[in-house]
């Protein structure tokens, strides 16, 4: 009996992380799988997704050009250490609106806002670690005459993009896999 669990915990861990791998090609929406795999399972998932995001988003900056990846292969860390504070950021936040709204009886208070909240925490933390340790360690970085202020006014602005994507995004999702989850081995009440 306890094998079903972690097998389930197994499969999705997987298949997240493949989702993940996958949607770093895409962009405004990258961080969906992170956002998701956060509010569906417990704190070691949100660790483990934000290490998996980090690894996989320096994997991604040498398969790929532009000037974000160039400057994640000429300072590594930044792909990979902001990123571990995702997760744990977002699952406070999870953990907050449990807290604040599990009980009203508002649908939207119940089932809406607090996704939105979790989604933009994660986005948010993201953009601000990102963005700010490319403005305090990568300042003078330059690539085809494009230099970092430059690319940090594109990362915000993008970063607002990406903001709204989950923030709508992010509750019909989870709403979408609550209905589907009849079983219920996403959802643990």
């Amino acid at each position: 009996m306890n094998r079903t669990p972690v097998s389930i915990n197994i499969a999705l861990y997987a298949i997240f992380t493949a989702l993940l791998a996958g949607f770093l090609f895409l962009p405004y929406v990258f961080m969906l799988p992170l956002i998701i795999m956060v509010i569906i399972m417990d704190f070691k998932a949100s660790i483990y997704i934000s290490i998996a995001f980090g690894i996989i988003s320096i994997s991604y900056a040498f398969m790929m050009g532009g000037f974000v990846a160039m400057a994640f292969r000429q300072y590594p860390l930044i792909a990979i250490i902001p990123r571990l504070f995702i997760g744990p950021a977002a699952y406070g936040a999870k953990m907050l609106m449990k807290r604040l709204t599990g009980n009203s009886k508002n649908f939207f208070l119940r089932e809406v806002l607090p996704y939105s909240i979790i989604a933009a925490v994660a986005i948010l933390t993201n953009t601000v670690l990102v963005v700010g340790s490319f403005a305090v360690f990568a300042w003078d970085f330059e690539l085809s005459g494009i230099m970092m202020p430059a690319a940090i006014v594109e990362m915000l602005i993008a970063g607002t993009i990406e903001l709204g994507i989950a923030i709508s995004v992010t509750p019909a999702i989870i709403l979408a896999l609550k209905k589907a989850d009849r079983n219920g081995f996403l959802f643990k009440k």
